[in-house]
């Protein structure tokens, strides 16, 4: 039997799961493709590395699910404003209308982790093939390699260009002071 080192049974899983639809990353299709992926794994590697996956995923889940309430919440901040305004600019004008959730919103729009992530957002769109931005949206070619979402794109460009992601950084940071 081959043995593989715990580095490259995280790589695998990695690759799997990244290659796996969200709704399928869990359970019986995710213990196949890693199966065939991976047959000469050592059962208790797997299952230990299936465990941080799947801590990180529900993390994630839990993380979406609070994403999910926080943009029902705010829902009203498009009221009244035309259908093609970014939310950006609708939380703007309710925060100048004293509207204290779009205070809170702005609040957060304006933070350092904010803007950092978007600064890292944009500048790992341009950096793997497949990605583009169109207007306020980013949007991944179908068929093209690279990361799935848009979440895992950041982290791609994190671990695939430390140097030029924490220039970004600090470029964000410069900016916000």
């Amino acid at each position: 039997m081959m043995t593989r080192s715990i580095r490259e049974l995280v790589k695998l899983v990695r690759q799997v799961v990244d290659g796996l639809p969200v709704n399928n990353a869990c359970g019986p299709s995710l213990s196949a493709a890693l199966s065939g992926a991976i047959p000469d794994a050592p059962p208790d590697d797997l299952r230990r590395e299936l465990a941080e996956v799947a801590i990180k995923m529900k993390a994630e889940a839990e993380e979406n699910a609070s994403r999910q309430a926080q943009m029902e919440s705010a829902d009203h901040l498009f009221d009244g404003m035309p259908d093609d305004m970014s939310f950006e600019e609708a939380v703007r004008i309710k925060a100048e209308a004293g509207d204290l959730t779009a205070t809170a919103w702005l609040r957060a729009l304006n933070s350092p982790d904010h803007v950092g992530r978007m600064a890292l957002l944009d500048a790992a769109v341009e950096a793997p093939p497949g990605w583009r931005r169109e207007g306020l949206r980013y949007v991944r070619r179908e068929g093209s390699d690279g990361p799935v979402y848009d979440v895992s794109l950041v982290d791609w460009f994190k671990r695939t260009y430390p140097r030029e992601a924490a220039e970004v950084e600090r470029a964000a940071a410069a900016a916000q002071a």
